[in-house]
């Protein structure tokens, strides 16, 4: 939707000309981000996933890096949307604290609920690659434990007859 908005689209918006209006007062590189700039940090949080779950983001300082922009962005994104969608909701329930002249109050919802998923998925990612898993711990559980086995009765153990 966002990549819509900044080709010169006009997916939800109630009011093209208004919402893609420039300030004049923006440098050069203003308009770049005030177009490209959600687009470029959500590139940036898929980088950062990918990181996180693929074996180039383990290195000993990449993932205290990933980790930690991963943990900042779950809070900025994830409390960013649920703060927009409690009040988009309210918005819609009648009480007009926010203006939602610019947009439909349902790609208000929408936007809100994809921030609010974006700061779950990088919570989780970070909580659960709280520490890269070492060779051993990757092979699947059977294996791992017939090793066991094998280790407390010998070697034919657990293989059957013979």
């Amino acid at each position: 939707m966002k990549v819509d908005w900044a080709l010169g689209g006009n997916i939800g918006i109630r009011n093209p000309t208004h919402f893609h209006a420039t300030d004049p007062r923006l440098t050069a590189a203003g308009r770049l981000f005030d177009q490209w700039g959600s687009q470029t940090l959500a590139a940036l949080a898929i980088v950062i996933l990918l990181g996180l779950v693929h074996p180039w983001g383990n290195r000993p300082i990449l993932r205290p890096l990933l980790r930690t922009c991963a943990w900042a962005g779950s809070l900025l994104m994830g409390g960013w949307g649920l703060i927009g969608l409690i009040l988009t909701v309210l918005y819609i329930a009648g009480d007009h604290v926010i203006g939602v002249d610019d947009l439909a109050p349902g790609t208000y919802v929408f936007t809100y609920i994809c921030f609010t998923m974006i700061g779950l998925g990088l919570g989780g990612a970070a909580w659960l690659t709280r520490r890269p898993r070492s060779s051993r711990e990757r092979g699947p559980r059977l294996h791992r434990r017939r090793s066991s086995i094998s280790q407390q009765h010998g070697p034919s153990a657990g293989m059957g007859p013979g």
